[in-house]
Order: C-alpha cells, then structure tokens, then sequence
C-alpha cells in the first residue's frame, strides 16, 4: 500500500517510522455516477458478398450492453504517516531505558547475598549509585556508565 502525510496530499517513500507510526485508512479517488441498464444495439454488416446471392456479414455493436449499477465512490486503501509527538517521542525513549534496565541492571542487582558478600565496600557503594542511575534513568533520558569492575566479576 501506498504511504501519504496526514493530510493524504503527498506520497512518502521512505517513512522514519522511528519517528512516527503508520494508520490504515482510506483516500478517495473518484465518484462513479448511476448507470442505467440498457441492452446491446447494433448493425449486420455486409463483409463479402458472392455471385449466387449469398452474403457474408457480421454483426457490428453500436452500443454495448450494460448493467444498471448503483452511484458510488471508488476508494484506496492506503497507510497514513503520523508522526509522534513530543510527549510521545519522550515516552518511547523512557520505555527503551526500562527495556535496557530490565536487561542489563536487575539480573546484576539481584544476584544473592553470596555474590554480595564478595564485593568491597567501595564496590557496593559504586553498584548503589550504578542501580539508581538505572532507576532514574526513564526520568533523566540516560543510561548510566556500567562501573568497570562488573565485567570482571559477572
């Protein structure tokens, strides 16, 4: 299906749909008037004529037969480009920190007490900084810095 703006004047090619979402509908094409029935009308055509008499003709159509059809509007199913807002944009960027928290942070701070009970008092303090950075991050917009001894110990 084709692709349009959201006033369905201009055709997109290539949507950023990183930036917006794709809406099924529909776009008008043209209005087709009732059509009354009329049967088929016509002519014999003499195509060749011989010396005993006989003829060959054909039958040539003036008009052509037709059914009655009902007026209606022709119509094309097509997707609409709506770009997110502002306030949308933001909440897709918070939902994909959640996504990333969910990933990289909680499977860390939910080790058990035996893995704890392994880190220094430093190392504790920075995990207790790295968690709430994870957990503000939705509000603030950014992820924080992994602290660089978790690569070791993971």
């Amino acid at each position: 299906m084709r692709i349009f703006n959201e006033n369905k004047t201009q055709e997109i090619v290539s949507p950023d749909l990183s930036a917006g979402y794709l809406k099924e509908e529909k776009l008008f094409i043209a209005h087709h008037e009732a059509v009354t029935e009329c049967e088929e009308e016509g002519h014999w055509e003499t195509v060749q004529e011989y010396e005993n008499g006989g003829k060959d003709v054909t039958w040539v159509i003036d008009v052509p037969a037709r059914e009655a059809r009902e007026a209606y509007d022709e119509y094309e199913d097509i997707f609409v480009y709506i770009p997110y807002t502002e306030e949308e944009l933001c909440a897709r960027a918070a939902d994909v920190l959640r996504a990333r928290r969910a990933a990289e942070c909680f499977p860390v701070v939910n080790r058990g007490a035996l893995w704890y009970d392994k880190l220094t008092a430093e190392q504790l303090a920075e995990l207790s900084v790295w968690y709430e950075g994870w957990l503000d991050a939705p509000a603030t917009g950014e992820a924080p810095d992994e602290p660089a001894w978790l690569n070791d110990i993971k």
